[in-house]
């Protein structure tokens, strides 16, 4: 039976001699989702950028948009923040433009996170606040679960403990409900600051214990954003 990688491969080479860019641009993306997945950002960012080009050249905008908003977060794990931003900021502006829900959550989300990593906590807060909104109005439950644990840090660096909590508690109700394995796991590596901040060392042992299970059950590799959050909070226990 052929593996995900293999068949998406396949679709990029077939849409690519069909001269099919709409085709090729959605394959390429699927292709890069999974080295992204697979921990391997650096191929996973020339194909995101192979995709931007093909489904530029088919005029599919909100495709676009979404493949901006990876770009995006590849350029921030990396510390790329001024990459980040221009990714960040086009997509958004497609994403307004189109109306879909779901891509205005990633977009506001995604620069939210930025933010955040930049010490902008009330441009974070305001992106994050709005992200989970658009979420929680269609009903994306991964989305609006991965955001709220944003939302959790940007709390806990403003000093608000109990809002932390209780952002942090409703990240993790949503993503249970989304069968969602690898957010899931990041929003546990959160719960772990959270309940270290407030002293519950024992509670933060079982989020963390938690995460590393997951992780390992659905092969979740250390190069990933999940392995990296995971491996940070082993080494401050």
């Amino acid at each position: 039976m052929a593996t995900a990688q293999q068949m998406y491969e396949a679709a990029v080479t077939i849409y690519r001699e069909q001269g099919d860019r709409r085709g090729e641009g959605i394959a390429t993306g699927n292709l890069a989702d999974l080295y992204q997945k697979l921990g391997d950002p650096g191929t996973a960012l020339t194909l995101f950028e192979r995709a931007l080009a093909a489904s530029r050249l088919a005029q599919n905008k909100s495709m676009v948009g979404l493949i901006l908003s990876n770009i995006g977060l590849l350029h921030l794990a990396a510390g790329r923040s001024h990459e980040a931003r221009i990714a960040c900021e086009e997509a958004l502006g497609l994403h307004r433009s189109l109306g879909s829900l779901r891509s205005l959550a990633i977009g506001l989300g995604v620069l939210g996170d930025l933010c955040l990593s930049e010490g902008l906590f009330g441009a974070a807060r305001e992106h994050l606040e709005e992200a989970v909104q658009a979420a929680a109005s269609a009903r994306i439950l991964d989305v609006e679960g991965a955001f709220r644990g944003s939302l959790a840090m940007v709390a806990l660096r403003e000093g608000k403990a109990d809002e932390a909590d209780r952002q942090i508690a409703q990240a993790e109700a949503r993503l249970r409900q989304a069968d969602n394995p690898y957010e899931l796991a990041k929003v546990l590596c959160r719960r772990w600051r959270v309940q270290r901040a407030a002293g519950q060392e024992e509670a933060a042992g079982q989020a963390l214990e938690e995460a590393e299970s997951l992780a390992a059950l659905n092969r979740i590799g250390t190069a990933t954003e999940v392995g990296q959050l995971i491996e940070r909070c082993r080494r401050t226990r």
